[in-house]
């Protein structure tokens, strides 16, 4: 969730900032207006994602599933053959999410 935000959030700026390159806007009264409203639309994604309108995309058809039939005998030589399991703490996920959340700091 945190990373639609990020992304709806930095589409919502380059929007914004295209649109006032593309239109020239040097008065510093409009261009603050414009960016008052897209910090009002950022602080408003939360509200729109939790009880706006929804539109679902589905990339991906899921594949036929796979039958696996183990014996006993094979499910303990597959413990015993297991390499450790390996956990690591910073995904990509979190990076991401940490360095929104420093931005947001910094703003």
């Amino acid at each position: 969730m945190m990373v639609e935000f990020l992304v709806r959030s930095t589409l919502l700026s380059l929007c914004a900032a295209v649109g006032l390159f593309v239109f020239r806007v040097r008065t510093a009264r409009i261009r603050h207006r414009v960016w008052t409203g897209v910090m009002v639309a950022m602080l408003a994604l939360p509200v729109w994602n939790a009880w706006g309108p929804k539109a679902v995309l589905h990339v991906l058809t899921p594949g036929p599933a796979v039958a696996v039939s183990m014996t006993a005998a094979d499910f303990g030589s597959a413990i015993v053959a297991a390499a450790p399991v390996r956990v690591e703490f910073w995904t990509a996920e979190k990076v991401l999410i940490a360095v929104w959340l420093i931005g947001m700091a910094l703003l």
